[in-house]
Order: structure tokens, then sequence, then C-alpha cells
């Protein structure tokens, strides 16, 4: 066996430490360093399985076992994995290297608020560990030595914070966990005296590059309550922050307006009121004799009206803080959810209220709430309002008293929205469909900004209850999120607990949002039977596009594909994200074999659906037994002889192929079809486009053949006009040619049969001789007991050659090309009157005359011309 580090895989990508053993006899623990570590211990050896040969079964037992087989296909009877106790004794293939990883890449992840003070601005920070300290690692001592040491490190010091963090599931502050983890780095690496000297500073320097203060938080099926806690915090930071900025500058204007008013009062002359007002200045001011020399107030008293609400706004300004900062948050809990989860609601959410109701009254009982709480903040952002009115004396109580009078939620901007705490309710996915799927979609409806956090802990929905022995129906699975956004104005997000960065920008910018927000998020039971206590499920989920990615904005844009976003997904233009399968045959070579990632695959890992699969002995393996991704792609005809595999790993490490039973294989074609749902809405293979391009492809190819035609034709025509042109300037020189002759010519002609007759140049021939020229050319040939051998001159119609190299190739002493590519006949004696015709035959658009022969004894001549006249 050999290691090897597993390339392009979209879950190395999640999993920070790479592929282990599948079924190890121990936990591997980590390897005391005696020296600084130059290799990266980010990726474990990966320890290939064996595809073993095994001879197949006599004919009647495959017959045989066939049958049982597709008989366990169509009803699902008689399926279930191997276990060893409660653990699985096979696991998918595609899963397996990656079955012990402790943590992925995007976890634990550092959430922090960065800033303090009335003028600074909060910073939040929040990012998976080892990007963090890899960015911070960066722009920190590149020239030093040490950071080499730390560099190579690295990831053994993540490993380190993991472990510090394994007993603290809520989260663990980072700076006292990252100053544990560098001081038993420092002990583990054993560097010598000197460098250890140097090292141990240069680490202690490095801390302080990093946030003062923010949470760690490992990876657990809690994982959303821990980061919605600590959104929570940081929103009601950042509201105290914003009130008080909006607040104080208001109060101070509320206080001068009154200030004048009162000094406007003539008891404020008095030398009691004085004395009362300037204490400070009574050893040396005589408050009577000031009272009698201040001038009495001229200014018109301010309306009794407007004194009552400047004092009312002074009033509920200076309990806003209270008003609204009196819980950070408002949090209805299921009961189910309360308790399945068994998660201290009440003590991991401080400042929060928090109410465990019946699941069917946590939608009315987050409504009611809002419905309440809501008014009153809506009385202390009108007194904002009206006090900005007031101090810039634009209020006029005509027109703002009745706005104001009626002023709720409907009218807050999102600035005031901000200000108020958030209102969440938290529902189990089981309960949601049981029993509150009509109250969440009369709250979206509503457009109450309300928040819904609902969780779903397993993958059941696809299959009616699947009992021993019995078959499972396939059902048609809801989608929550996807009803959600058929409420088009509300902030929609789905996605798994794995994705660490995507839940907490998701969850943060639904919770920011002026509008209802629905978060859908798929997270591991911890009450249940999983690997990798969840972790791979949950990922195995994403990638299966069991529980894809997906954000609903109904902000961004206009246009309904700029709201919609599914760039969470592993690989998402392909139907199944491709794996790398690896293994070695018997001969211990290594083969990879790119693998789609299936929802099989995924399903062959949870318990829920054992009862699908059924490990195929080697012996019985045939052609009809194809991987699932290309059994969906099989034609209904052909799918009926079939039986779909997936690939799987035995304890012995041997690859084997799971059969997937029918009911299971539908929810396949489900899932498929879910996906392409939320492609399509993404712009990825899109209908419309698809069917848009096609069609104008079948536009522009039917252009292009009618200007095919088109060309056709009018080169047909140019042929034949110049066919005709041709024909009748031969007929002129025939005609011009025995005009010409006279009687001696003929008799030298038969005297010298062999002679060669050229036709001379074209003559002026004058008016009289016309009509002798026309009849010379209609009359028969004279008669005569011995005719001479009459030639007529070989041409060709040059301007009309295509240069088709017919003629050259023939003969090229006899048929030459001239400047412009086109055939002419240079020398008719340099070749056989042969050659003439058969290059007047192969002539593609008939352009070359052959004339008479030259030679009366040229084998055949009978036949040649004949086959020469309709070229003539």
């Amino acid at each position: 066996m050999s290691g090897k580090v597993i390339k392009n895989n979209w879950l190395e990508e999640l999993f920070q430490d790479g592929g282990v053993n599948l079924f190890p006899a121990t936990t591997a623990t980590e390897p005391e360093a005696t020296t600084p570590q130059p290799e990266s211990p980010d990726t474990r050896q990966f320890t290939y399985p064996v595809l073993k040969h095994e001879p197949q079964a006599p004919e009647d037992q495959l017959r045989a076992y066939w049958r049982t087989l597709r008989n366990f296909f169509r009803t699902g009877k008689g399926g279930g994995l191997p276990r060893q106790g409660k653990q699985a004794a096979c696991y998918p293939a595609l899963l397996a290297p990656f079955l012990h990883a402790r943590d992925t890449g995007l976890y634990p992840f550092w959430i922090a608020i960065e800033g303090s003070g009335s003028t600074a601005e909060n910073k939040t920070i929040f990012s998976p560990l080892n990007t963090l300290l890899r960015k911070a690692l960066e722009n920190f001592g590149n020239e030093d030595p040490n950071a080499q040491i730390l560099r190579d490190n690295l990831p053994r010091l993540e490993n380190l914070i993991i472990k510090q963090l394994a007993q603290f599931p809520q989260g663990r502050q980072a700076m006292e966990t990252c100053d544990a983890a560098i001081q038993e780095l420092n002990q583990r690496l054993g560097l010598r005296k000197e460098t250890a000297e140097a090292f141990e500073p240069f680490t202690r320097q490095f801390l302080t590059t990093l946030p003062p203060e923010g949470l760690l938080l490992p990876f657990s099926p809690d994982a959303p309550f821990f980061l919605l806690a600590q959104l929570f915090q940081l929103h009601a930071r950042k509201q105290q922050q914003q009130l008080k900025q909006t607040i104080k500058p208001l109060m101070e204007g509320i206080r001068q307006l009154l200030e004048v008013e009162k000094a406007k009062d003539p008891a404020s002359s008095t030398a009691a009121s004085l004395e009362a007002n300037m204490e400070f200045a009574s050893t040396f001011l005589n408050f009577d004799e000031l009272a009698a020399v201040l001038p009495t107030a001229g200014s018109a008293a301010m309306p009794e009206e407007r004194l009552r609400r400047l004092k009312k706004l002074a009033e509920t300004l200076g309990e806003a803080d209270k008003t609204l900062g009196n819980n950070t948050a408002y949090l209805v809990i299921g009961e189910t959810m309360a308790q399945a989860s068994g998660f201290a609601f009440r003590e991991h959410f401080p400042g929060v209220a928090v109410e465990i109701v019946p699941d069917k009254a946590v939608y009315s009982t987050i409504t009611d709430r809002f419905d309440t709480k809501i008014k009153v903040f809506a009385e202390v952002l009108a007194a904002i309002r009206i006090a900005e009115l007031e101090i810039e004396d634009r209020y006029f109580h005509d027109v703002h008293s009745d706005f104001f009078a009626h002023f709720n939620w409907t009218a807050f901007t999102e600035e005031e929205l901000a200000i108020c705490p958030p209102f969440v309710a938290v529902v189990r996915g089981t309960e949601l469909l049981k029993s509150n799927l009509q109250d969440l979609s009369g709250l979206l409806a509503s457009n109450r900004p309300v928040k819904s956090l609902v969780l779903k802990f397993d993958a059941l929905g696809h299959l009616d209850e699947i009992k021993k022995d019995q078959t499972a129906d396939p059902v048609f699975r809801q989608e929550p999120a996807a009803l959600a956004i058929a409420h088009r104005d509300a902030y929609v997000l789905q996605t798994t607990s794995v994705d660490s960065v995507g839940l907490y920008h998701g969850l943060l910018q639904g919770l920011q949002s002026p509008t209802p927000a629905f978060f859908y998020v798929l997270t591991p039971d911890r009450q249940r039977q999983l690997p990798a206590e969840g972790l791979l499920w949950a990922s195995g989920a994403l990638g299966s596009r069991e529980f894809p990615s997906f954000v609903f904005d109904c902000r961004k844009g206009p246009k309904w594909g700029s709201r919609f976003a599914i760039d969470g997904n592993p690989q998402m233009e392909l139907d199944w994200p491709t794996e790398a399968l690896l293994y070695l045959t018997e001969k211990e070579e290594e083969k990879e074999e790119a693998t789609p990632f299936t929802f099989a695959d995924f399903a062959a890992q949870d318990p829920d659906f054992d009862t699908c699969f059924h490990l195929v002995p080697a012996t019985y393996w045939t052609d009809d037994l194809i991987p699932m991704h290309a059994y969906l792609d099989l034609p209904e005809a052909e799918a009926y002889t079939r039986v779909p595999f997936i690939w799987m790993v035995d304890s012995k490490q041997q690859l084997q192929k799971a059969a997937v039973a029918l009911p299971l294989v539908q929810t396949c074609r489900e899932r498929l079809d879910f996906w392409h749902f939320l492609q399509e809405n993404a712009g990825i293979h899109s209908y419309h486009v698809e069917e848009a391009t096609h069609q104008l492809q079948q536009a522009l190819e039917a252009e292009m053949a009618q200007k095919i035609k088109d060309l056709e034709k009018q080169h047909l025509e140019a042929i034949d006009q110049a066919k005709e042109e041709s024909a009748r300037t031969a007929l002129e020189r025939v005609a011009d040619y025995l005009l010409d002759l006279g009687p001696d010519t003929f008799a030298a002609v038969e005297d010298t049969p062999q002679a060669s007759v050229t036709a001379p140049a074209k003559k002026q021939v004058p008016e009289a001789a016309q009509s002798l020229k026309t009849e010379a050319a209609d009359a028969p040939a004279p008669k005569a007991e011995a005719a001479p051998l009459l030639t007529a001159e070989a041409w060709i119609e040059s301007p009309l050659c295509t240069t088709c190299n017919e003629c050259i190739n023939i003969n090229n002493r006899m048929f030459k090309y001239n400047a412009d590519k086109q055939a002419f006949i240079d020398d008719p004696a340099a070749g056989s009157f042969a050659d003439l015709v058969k290059a007047a035959e192969n002539c593609p658009v008939g352009i070359i005359h052959p004339g008479s022969p030259l030679h009366s004894d040229e084998p055949g001549l009978d036949d040649l011309v004949k086959r020469a006249a309709k070229f003539n």
C-alpha cells in the first residue's frame, strides 16, 4: 500500500486533515516533534483500497443470483449493508478517505468584534481559523527565520488549537485558546535552546497581530445556534452604538430649545431664579442688583402644545436606550426543537428574550411579540424623526401630527429597522412540515421583518417509512426553502452547518435585511449514529445534491436571476460533482477513475438507507451491473435490464459493488430534478437560453443555406449563358472559316490529310457576304466520293474556368494556366485527340471544345469524334 495526496477533490477543500485509514484499530495520535517539521501535515496518508478480480460464477448460478438481485432492485426487499456491532462494516468509497477527519478547513472559525469606544468604527471579523492564521503570518516577520519555523508548523498549531477546543462545543475565547496552543507547540518542537529562546517571543508577538477579542467555534451539530448567539451580540453592539450616535445630538438640540424657551419666562430673571441657576457665583455676584439691570424678555412664548411635545420628546429619547436595548433579540423556540436538540438556549443566549412554546404556536407567538414590541419601538423612532424636524424648525402640526399618529413598522427605513432588535422563530424541520407550514406562509406574506430558522437533522422525507423486508415507496419531498422563495419578498438561505462561511454570511445578511428571512439549515443530530460526528454526513449532503446550498435575496435587483445564487455548491455546472476514486489492482498498480458523487453515494453512509443497498459478490459481476450515474442516463428501454451500483470499501480495504434499489434510484432522479430547478433559477443550463440559442442557430443555418442556394443558381445561370455565348461564337467561327476557304484549299487538304489546319483570325467580311456566311453555316456539307479531313481548332472558354486541374492532370503539356489561373490550350499537337475528348468530358463546367482530330490514323477515331460532337 502507498500514500497519496488526493487531488482535485471538492471534499479535500473542506477537510483539513485529509485522508486516513478507513478502519484503524486505534485512533491515531500526533507524534511528538523534536525538530521543526518542514513537511506539511495537512493531509494524512490514504491507504488505497484494492480491486480484486474474481472468476465469474457458473452460468446456472449466475442466472439464479441475478433473478434474486433484480427482485431486490425492483422492490427493495432483502437489502441491507453489513455492520460490525453498531458500526458500518463498509463505507462509500468516495467518502472513505475522509471518514476519520477531525475538522474541516472551514472549522473552527473565529468571530470577533474589533474596536471599542464611541468614535471607533466596529469591524466584524469572521474567518476560518486556518485562513486567519495564514493571512496574519503572510504580513508578519517574513524576513525573520522564526517565521519559517512557524510557517512549517502552522498546520500543527491548528491541530493543537482544535485539540484545545475539543471540550468547548459552545466555543472558547480565541486568544486564550491560541495562547495555550502556542505554549504546547513550543514544548513539542523541542528546539535547541538558542532557537527556542528566539522562537518563543516571536510566537508571542505573532499572537498580538490577531484580533484582541473574539470567539473560536469548533464544528458541532449546534453550530448554527452558537453562531446565531454571536450574531445577536454583534447586532446589539452595533445597535447601541448607532442609537447613541443618533440620540445624543437630538437630546442636545431639544435641551437647547427648552433652555431658550425657559429663558423667555420673566420669572427666570428674578434674584431667586438667578441664584438657583448660578449658585457657584454667589461669592462675587449680587443677584438682587443683577436682576434689576437684566432686560425683560421680549420674545414671544412657545405655543403650549409644542412645549409639551418637546418635553415628551426629551423624555422618550432619554429612555430610548432602555426601550430598544432591553433585550438584544426575541427568540421563540418550538418544544420539539428544544427537547430534541438538548441545547441550553437561555444559557447561551444572554440578553435575549427566550420563549419555548408548543410547536403549533411558534409563528403565532413570534407574530404577537413582534406586533406588541414594534409599537413601542415605533414611538421611539417617531420621536427621533420629530426631534429632527423640531430642531430644524420643519415640524408642521397640520402635516406631521396625523402622519406620526399612524406611524408603524411599515413606514420604517432600513436604518430604523436596524436599530430594532431582531425577532426569530426556531423550528425543527419535521414540525414545520407537520403543523407550521401554513403559519409560516402567512408570516412571510405579511412582510413582517421576522426571521425564521428551521433546522433539518436528517435526510429523510424522500421515502415512506422503511420497514424490514418491505418496499420503501419513493415520495416527492417538500422543499420549504423553495416554498419561501414563492413569496418573492423574503430573504431565503439554504445551507449546511458544514459551510461555516456561507452560514455566517447568510445569517448575517438575513438578520440585517428589512424583509422577512427564512433560514433552512441541515445539521447532524447528535443522537444519531453518524460517522465523524456528522461532519462527513453533512458534507456529503451538500455535494450529493441532497441538500444543495442557495441564496435568494429579493433586494439584489429587479431581475429574478440576479437575486439567485448557488455558488456554495461544488462543481455547480455538473449534475453530480466528480470525485477521484483511487484504488490498487491485484498487481498493486495505482488506478484513478473519475466518478460522479450521487445521492446514492451519500445515502450509503446513512443508517436510515441501509436497506436500499445490497453488496454484490465479485463472482456475480456482469456488464448489466453499471454505475449509478450511467444508469440514470439510460433510456427507459435499456434501463429495465440493468441494475445500478455504487462503489463501497469494506473493512478489509477491498472495493465492493453495492446494488441500489429502485426506490433510491427514483430518489436520485428527484434530487437531480430539484438541482436542475436551482440551476435554471441561477441561470445555469437555462431551458429558455438554450432554446433561444438553438432557434438562433437554426435561423442562421437556414439563412446560410438560402445564400448557398442563391449562389448556386446564379452560378448555373452564368454557365448556361456562357455556353450559349460560346456556341454562338463557335458557329460564327465555323461560318467565317467556310467562307474563307476556296476550291484550291480543299484540294490541298485532300492531298495532305495529315496537315494541321488552324482557324485563321477572324476577318472583316463585306456586308454582301453576310448572307453567304449564314447560308454556308446552315447548308449541308457537299458530298464527295473522297471527303477531305476537315480540322476545326480546339479551344477553351477560359474566363469560365474554375481551376479544377482536371485538364492539367490529363496532359500538362497540351493544357496550361494563364496569369489568371485559368486554362487554355497551349499546344494542340502536344497530345492526342483522345486527351482533348477526355478533358472535355471531365471538365465540371463543360467549357472545353475538342474541335476536330489532327491525325486521321489515331486509334478509335470514329468513337472519339462521336463523343466530341456534343462539346463542339
